[in-house]
């Protein structure tokens, strides 16, 4: 019922008017400084021109863009996911990566996983990566 109410709009999906978290843009936007940030999201087919734009008009800085349901498959230092399975995916099919679970109601704790619980604690902790 979720997919069929959130595919329908006049004006695009649901996924097309979605407001950024809180300090997400301004954290991305301080990382991408140093590091090339890659957005790997899990859309189905008719939300994909929807989030070409929405990544567009909120100005996400990124060259690169993956839309796949098996996000491992694209290789990345650190991986920042709030989806329990993909977090399990990552963390088992990439063992030399840091993968960060984004702390939120519906996702729990997965052993060998690093948690963030806003994206203040997630620039944090890629700066102390650097350091360390």
């Amino acid at each position: 019922a979720f997919w069929k109410w959130a595919s329908r709009g006049t004006h695009g999906s649901v996924f097309r008017h979605l407001e950024t978290y809180p300090g997400a843009l301004d954290t991305l936007t301080r990382l991408s400084k140093h590091h090339e940030i890659v957005i790997i999201t899990a859309k189905p087919d008719w939300a994909v021109h929807d989030t070409f734009a929405w990544i567009s008009d909120q100005r996400i800085p990124t060259r690169e863009l993956h839309i796949t349901d098996a996000k491992w498959r694209v290789p990345c230092d650190v991986y920042l996911d709030d989806s329990p399975r993909q977090v399990v995916e990552l963390h088992t099919n990439r063992p030399e990566a840091i993968v960060c679970r984004f702390v939120r109601p519906w996702n729990e704790s997965v052993p060998g996983t690093r948690e963030v619980h806003d994206w203040d604690g997630f620039e944090t902790l890629i700066n102390k990566l650097l350091q360390g």
